[in-house]
C-alpha cells in the first residue's frame, strides 16, 4: 500500500498540473518503486493510468479559454485568398491597361476629383 506522504504528494502535484509520466519520472528518481507509485496514482484518480479531472475554478474566478487553433488557422487561409484574389484581380486590370490605350477601355481607371 502506497503512503500517505506519497499519495499526497501525487495529489498536489497533479493539481497543480503537471504530467503524470513526470511525475512518475521524478518518483522513480528518488527511489519510489513502481507499485507504490501505481498505488498512489490508483488512489488519486481512480485508474493508473488516467489523470483525473483539474478543479473546477472557484466561483467569480474566470474560467481558462480553450485555445481556438481551427478559427485561427481558418482565418490565415482566408486572409492568403483575399490576397490572391486582389492580386489577380489588379493584376488583370494591369494587364489590360498595358495592352490597350485606357482611351481604348469601355471604363474609365483614373480616380480623380
Amino acid at each position: 500500500m502506497a503512503s500517505k506522504q506519497l499519495i499526497e504528494y501525487v495529489r498536489e502535484n497533479i493539481e497543480n498540473g503537471h504530467k503524470l509520466e513526470d511525475i512518475r519520472s521524478f518518483l522513480r528518481t528518488y527511489g519510489w518503486n513502481e507499485r507504490d507509485i501505481d498505488e498512489a496514482i490508483l488512489a488519486v484518480s481512480g485508474s493508473a493510468g488516467a489523470v483525473p479531472k483539474p478543479p473546477k475554478p472557484a466561483e467569480g474566478e474566470p474560467a481558462k479559454k480553450k485555445g481556438h487553433k481551427k478559427l485561427i488557422i481558418a482565418l490565415i487561409i482566408l486572409i492568403i485568398l483575399v490576397v490572391f484574389f486582389l492580386n489577380t484581380a489588379f493584376g488583370i486590370v494591369s494587364y489590360f491597361t498595358d495592352m490597350f490605350p485606357t482611351t481604348l477601355l469601355p471604363f474609365n481607371l483614373s480616380i480623380s476629383r
